[in-house]
């Protein structure tokens, strides 16, 4: 089974919702639910992402670096 990064999995999720208001915290949440999800259904997991315990959720260092510079909202 081929595993993704961090980075390529916020790709995913900004494709799979490009006209939805996601701010850079909604991606980061997004990111970790499906990591999590993926942890509990499938055996290897297929993402590889740490995420760590900040003080309004869990985040990707990779993600949060990458689109930190977009403020409040990636798509509007």
């Amino acid at each position: 089974m081929q595993t993704i990064t961090a980075l390529e999995l916020a790709h995913v999720i900004m494709a799979l919702y490009p006209t939805k208001g996601i701010t850079p915290m909604k991606l980061q949440k997004l990111a970790y639910y499906a990591k999590v999800w993926l942890l509990v259904t499938q055996r290897p997991p297929a993402i590889h992402a740490e995420f760590e315990k900040w003080a309004y959720g869990p985040v990707n260092r990779d993600i949060y670096h990458q689109y930190k510079v977009y403020g409040c909202l990636l798509y509007t």
